[in-house]
């Protein structure tokens, strides 16, 4: 079959036609690459290059199933045609695991596959940027290559997601970050900013993390740590390892001070990326994770008692 034959040609000359067109074309050299894969073996040969486009290169020799992947096909299509323009994150993330079906025994497979496929999709558009002398049209393919790129850091994000909820461990350890001072930013957070009837809603979500059961579980990837939800109460959270978690913070989450939760975040990861190699260093000190215990402890019983005052900051536990 001649190459004019199986491919097609734009017809007209406006971008999304264009665009349209190479959409197909993707399709339809995928669906070719898979009969021609089906017929050999792929070659384990991977040229010289970046480290980067080596990595793929191996992924896709090695894995020969995503590439002979009728289901892969589908839902990578699915997801490359979807629309998310002016949708919040909620909702592509709904959209997107409506797509994927959570419950697929070959989730993480399917997510690795189209992640590699999207990548693909940046590629061509990048040498169309080199090729088009319309500003317009310069703009708009970079648009598009910003909605892939959108795409795959939420991809990426389901996939830490189910990386935390498929741990083998049975209960966690859980460490707290620290304050410039010393003291217990969840503690702090507790005593300045969270009304005692919401103390309740504030436990389940704390013994949730320590029990492994991640309720509105949710990774940030612009600020690189985990969230938790219940109800207006967040509880922030970083992954050091298998069954150890970084309690980073407690929120409020108030439209009337969105602003400032999402400012607040930020510093907090600023923070937590500093500290992070401290905590990974000491997390297997047996002295370290029972002190760390002790404050677990004692947080629990502050959220039980619903009486927690402290004086001032100067008197707010300290971690020594």
């Amino acid at each position: 079959m001649l190459y004019e034959d199986y491919f097609l040609v734009p017809t007209e000359e406006n971008l999304e036609h264009k665009i349209e067109v190479i959409k197909e074309n993707i399709s339809r050299a995928s669906k070719l690459k898979n009969k021609i894969t089906s017929m050999r073996t792929p070659s384990s040969v991977v040229h010289s290059g970046s480290s980067f486009h080596n990595s793929i290169k191996e992924t896709i020799n090695s894995n020969t199933s995503i590439s002979v992947d009728a289901e892969l096909d589908k839902v990578y299509h699915a997801i490359s045609m979807l629309d998310i323009t002016n949708l919040n994150e909620d909702v592509i993330i709904e959209k997107i695991n409506k797509i994927l079906s959570s419950d697929n025994i070959r989730y993480m497979q399917l997510i690795n596959g189209i992640r590699l496929k999207l990548y693909g999709e940046i590629i061509l558009y990048s040498k169309m940027i080199s090729k088009t002398s319309s500003k317009e049209e310069l703009e708009e393919i970079k648009e598009i290559i910003e909605i892939i790129k959108n795409k795959m850091c939420i991809l990426e994000e389901l996939t830490l997601e189910k990386e935390v909820q498929e741990s083998t461990a049975l209960t966690n350890e859980l460490y707290f970050l620290t304050s410039d001072s010393g003291n217990i930013i969840l503690l702090e957070s507790i005593r300045k900013n969270i009304p005692i009837e919401y103390y309740p809603d504030l436990k389940k979500l704390l013994v949730g993390i320590k029990n492994c059961k991640y309720r509105g579980l949710k990774y940030l990837h612009k600020i690189s740590y985990f969230e938790v939800k219940d109800s207006k109460m967040r509880i922030t959270f970083a992954r050091l390892s298998d069954g150890k978690i970084l309690i980073i913070d407690t929120f409020m989450k108030k439209e009337d001070t969105s602003e400032l939760y999402r400012k607040t975040k930020v510093n907090r990861s600023v923070k937590y990326l500093n500290a992070k190699n401290y905590y990974l260093a000491n997390m297997n000190n047996p002295d370290f994770t029972s002190q760390h215990n002790a404050i677990y402890d004692e947080i629990i019983a502050i959220l039980d008692s619903k009486d927690y005052t402290l004086g001032g900051e100067d008197d707010a536990p300290t971690l020594k």
